[in-house]
């Protein structure tokens, strides 16, 4: 699996080549950390690695499977100009992931979100398109097993929050 670094590089070189269009699909594990405080982080590996696998069903030849978080996976897909296309690649994914996983001789049902980002639509450099599909991620989060796109009313949203939250605090 790529890291952050390598997936930023990654997405940086896509974007340079002006491509069509590009999405990054952030998937967010809600049960890893309750795996892990109940059976260990070995069982947490296992299931993760196996999220993993199961997503990489997803990944062509152009696309980049990358960890960027303890309970976050991106996918970069190349040559995906529409949202509709995204929709349908994200819908998959979720379905592919509905089907239990064992670990730690267990059957865990892993909820996962979906945050989107698009490019060129959403922004034009790698760090905020990662950063745009995972604030999209946090608004699926909880339950799960939903798909958000990024709107740009997020960071809106999110200044507005932080004035008043700082305004309390004086």
């Amino acid at each position: 699996l790529f890291n952050r670094a390598m997936l930023t590089e990654a997405l940086s070189q896509r974007i340079e080549s002006k491509p069509e269009g590009l999405a990054l699909l952030a998937v967010g594990l809600q049960q890893i950390e309750v795996l892990r405080e109940s059976h260990g982080q070995e069982a947490a590996d296992t299931a993760f690695k196996a999220v993993a696998e199961r997503l990489d069903n997803h990944v062509r030849a152009a696309d980049v499977l990358a960890r960027v978080g303890e309970h976050t996976l991106v996918l970069l897909l190349g040559q995906v100009p529409k949202q509709d296309q995204a929709a349908a690649i994200a819908k998959r994914v979720l379905v592919d992931l509905s089907a239990p996983i064992l670990a730690a001789g267990t059957q865990i049902y892993v909820n996962a979100g979906i945050g989107v980002s698009m490019y060129p639509e959403d922004c034009d450099n790698a760090v905020t398109l990662i950063n745009n599909a995972e604030a999209a991620l946090r608004r699926t989060q909880p339950p799960g097993d939903a798909v958000c796109f990024y709107s740009r009313a997020f960071n809106v949203e999110s200044q507005e929050r932080l004035t008043i939250e700082s305004a309390l605090r004086r």
